[in-house]
């Protein structure tokens, strides 16, 4: 017949490969004996054909994925740490047997022109694909892995129908025999091959193959060794593929056959990895012998599948049953850790590791350590962690990098991109999006503007939407919304976590129109907006008390764009309405909630019977917030702030006394302000530790003397609750948005735009002096909180007071 497919090595070698085995086994005994003398290309190669290692000294090449390593190899390679299961992001590459498809023995197999062997009527096979060879069928899998790189698919459907249609008459005339390799067969398809089981066939191609009898089973027929091995690798491709329906039709011939026991780590790899993580639990409970492969499957599972604790309990169970945990259940556990922020756990872990001499040789173990700690918000030894480890690499500093951008130590987050530069390590999309979130933080868009740069040059925003949403929210979370928006258009391609961030930047800048057309416009592109969208959009019109186009959106929610209301759009709607006098309304809303187990639904309530100085229904949503948890300390000073607007003193004297009865204590603000030479300067409230504290201080008294003279008066009872300090009468001036300006004033130009960044909400006294030292001192001052961005101009703010 006439059809194609790879010709692959079989299992008998011939001389040349035994000599070549040879020089393998000794080179990769060199590399285990002194990996350092090994160059590691794996990071970087621009082709799979690319060797993994090289000798510095001859440049001799070695591949992971060879079919021509060692047996042991791939053992010692795993027992290393050098092949795991994905277990933390970008820490392992799924390595493909490329190999065979590029150092086959024999050139004629590489022109695809060897001929399918075996041909049966329907009724009967002799073989599974009609192959004798020991490996030819694992061989096919690993070229059907690089068959779907070069995305044949189209060209499949074609190939196929015409081999089907040339072998109808083939098949007629078949008596049943072996059909003799030709390659000079008349039948040939202008010299195309085919293979029986690419990925890239269409999905009709693999039952007329059935139907014609040409593609059988290969576990089948027979148990033997090589039938398994076979088997094994079928699973795997299920298993890379997640094709949980292929895997599970084999899964079931597998207990037909009775080979499930023979198979038990592929198959529960299988599952784990396709998120059947209760079907993989069930065949590892199972099986009679467990090996730390079939352990570290499921426990990578559950990691990967956020479910920490039990992936730790498996760990447990594995070092009871007396199965020594490997550098890849490791790396998984450390993960499992890091998602429950299980820092005591981790360190159990990390003592485990140290004891073991893992971290001389595993960059991966020890990668995994620094982003548990980091996660863990242990930065101090996340640090220390990388900085011993012998070598380090991008994956290892972007999970720091992450680590402090996560938890707002902006200015070490990017320090550490300039250090893993100087170290000569190039910052890959991930370290990108870290460093673009520290930036955003801080609203540095001189160096988010050098960063896109480099972006840019890089190529890097044609194939990872990720970092181009990134992008936006660093411009967005900087205040220039318009280059946010020219960075969205200029995206290959664009989804709704696209517009929301654009969409929140407007919002945050008060922007009501453009969000609102931003909001069409994503439509008009087929793409709906989600709970998020709509939260973003009614939290803009909250702002600026825009109530009618709130209470639309609101009801266009589940009528036209089918989404579900979440607590946080609920939270707006409770602060729109609230705000503009209608708190019976804001109640009946809550009362027809489905749940308002959400603490900020009631503080929205509670700022909006501070405005309207309504005790009653203050003191209902205080005694709810209380219920949900009594040791938040923003409900108690929203509460007593209602009671002193209300003039009523002694009540407010005894919610505070409640607060330190519940040891409710509210978290001190930060603020930054960022000078011309990009040093970010951060102030706590209270804070006294800054370099230039003595020139602030007497800003401070310049200021406090001009408000004075202004006729304004401290409102004591708005501070924060938690500052011990005998000098109450001077705390406004120590808030950490005035200490930020003070040092603002003192430093920047007369020109220049002074821009503040506050990690919680502006209060509403500093908001009161902000807009008069705007007028005093003929400043425009930018304040961002986490709810708006407040741009005060001659003694006014752009919030309208709305937000207050």
């Amino acid at each position: 017949m006439a059809a194609t497919i790879h010709q692959l090595p079989s299992s008998g070698m011939s001389k040349e490969d035994r000599k070549i085995s040879r020089s393998k086994d000794f080179l990769w005994k060199e590399f285990f004996r002194d990996p350092s003398k090994w160059r590691d290309y794996r990071e970087g190669k621009s082709s799979p054909n690319y060797p993994d290692f090289k000798l510095e000294a001859t440049g001799e090449p070695l591949w992971m994925d060879s079919w021509r390593n060692p047996s042991w190899v791939h053992g010692e390679l795993r027992r290393k740490g050098f092949i795991q299961e994905e277990c933390q992001g970008s820490l392992r590459r799924e390595h493909r047997s490329r190999e065979p498809c590029r150092d086959t023995p024999s050139s004629e197999a590489t022109e695809g022109n060897v001929k399918m062997e075996n041909c049966c009527h329907p009724s009967g096979v002799s073989g599974s694909l009609g192959f004798t060879g020991h490996d030819t069928y694992g061989q096919l899998l690993s070229c059907e892995a690089a068959e779907e790189d070069r995305m044949i698919s189209p060209s499949v459907g074609l190939l196929s129908t015409e081999f089907s249609r040339i072998s109808s008459k083939r098949l007629r005339d078949c008596d049943h025999n072996v059909i003799l390799r030709n390659r000079d067969s008349k039948h040939k398809v202008a010299g195309d091959p085919l293979w029986m089981n690419s990925w890239g066939n269409s999905s009709g191609v693999e039952g007329e193959l059935r139907i014609r009898g040409f593609l059988r089973e290969p576990y089948l027929d027979n148990a033997s060794t090589t039938q398994v091995d076979l088997l094994v690798a079928s699973l795997r491709i299920c298993t890379r593929k997640k094709d949980l329906v292929k895997g599970t039709r084999i899964h079931h011939d597998l207990v037909q056959r009775q080979l499930v026991e023979k198979c038990s780590d592929a198959l529960v790899t299988m599952y784990a990895k396709c998120g059947e993580l209760v079907k993989a639990k069930t065949l590892l409970d199972s099986h009679k012998s467990k090996d730390v492969i079939t352990w570290t499957a499921l426990i990578t599972g559950y990691a990967r599948g956020g479910q920490g604790q039990s992936a730790l309990d498996c760990l447990d169970h594995m070092q009871r049953e007396g199965v020594l945990p490997d550098a890849v259940t490791y790396a998984s556990a450390l993960k499992a850790c890091a998602t429950l922020r299980a820092a005591d756990r981790g360190k159990h872990i990390h003592e485990e590791i140290a004891r073991q001499g893992m971290l001389q040789n595993c960059i991966v173990v020890g990668t995994a350590l620094v982003d548990m700690y980091a996660k863990c918000g242990i930065l101090s030894e996340a640090r220390r962690v990388l900085e011993e480890l012998p070598s380090r690499n991008v994956v290892s500093w972007s999970a720091l990098v992450a680590g402090y951008a996560q938890e707002g130590e902006t200015e070490q987050a990017l320090n550490c991109l300039e250090q893993m530069r100087r170290e000569g390590i190039a910052p890959n999309a991930v370290t990108y999006i870290s460093t673009l979130k520290a930036c955003g933080t801080i609203r540095d868009v001189k160096r988010g503007r050098h960063i896109h740069n480099e972006i840019k040059r890089q190529g890097l925003l044609q194939n990872n939407l990720t970092l181009g949403n990134a992008l936006v929210d660093m411009y967005a979370k900087c205040g220039d919304v318009s280059e946010a928006h020219l960075v969205l258009k200029g995206l290959p391609a664009r989804d709704v976590i696209s517009w929301n961030t654009l969409i929140a930047g407007y919002a945050h800048e008060g922007r009501a129109e453009q969000a609102l057309n931003c909001l069409e416009k994503m439509q008009h592109e087929g793409i709906l907006p989600d709970a998020v969208t709509c939260a973003s959009v009614l939290n803009v019109c909250s702002h600026l008390g825009l109530v009618e186009e709130g209470q639309v959106i609101f009801e266009n929610m589940t009528t036209k764009y089918g989404v579900k209301p979440s607590l946080e759009c609920y939270t707006c709607m409770i602060d729109l309405i609230g705000r503009a006098g209608h708190l019976q309304k804001a109640v009946r809303l809550i009362q027809d909630m489905p749940s308002s187990d959400y603490i900020f639904l009631w503080h929205a309530l509670m700022g909006a019977c501070q405005k309207w100085v309504d005790v009653h229904v203050g003191r209902w949503a205080f005694e709810q917030a209380v219920k949900l948890d009594g040791s938040e300390g923003s409900t108690y000073v929203l509460m007593a702030n209602i009671y002193a607007e209300a003039g009523m003193e002694e009540e407010a004297k005894s919610i505070e006394a409640m607060r330190i009865r519940n040891k409710a204590w509210k978290k001190p603000g930060c603020s930054w302000w960022t000078d011309s030479s990009n040093v970010a300067h951060k102030f706590s409230v209270g804070d006294t530790k800054h370099a230039e504290d003595r020139s602030i201080n007497v800003k401070l008294e310049e200021i406090s003397h001009k408000l004075w003279h202004h006729g304004h008066s401290e409102s004591l009872h708005r501070m924060s609750q938690n500052i011990l300090s005998a000098a109450k009468s001077h705390l406004l001036c120590r808030h950490s948005e005035m200490l930020a300006l003070a040092c603002a004033l003192t430093n920047a130009p007369q020109r220049d735009t002074i821009h503040i960044t506050k990690d919680m909400g502006i209060c509403g006294d500093c908001h009161v002096v902000i807009s008069i030292i705007s007028k005093i001192e003929v400043r425009t001052i930018v304040v961002t909180d986490t709810a708006y961005c407040h741009r005060f101009e001659n003694g006014k703010c752009s919030c309208t007071g709305f937000v207050q």
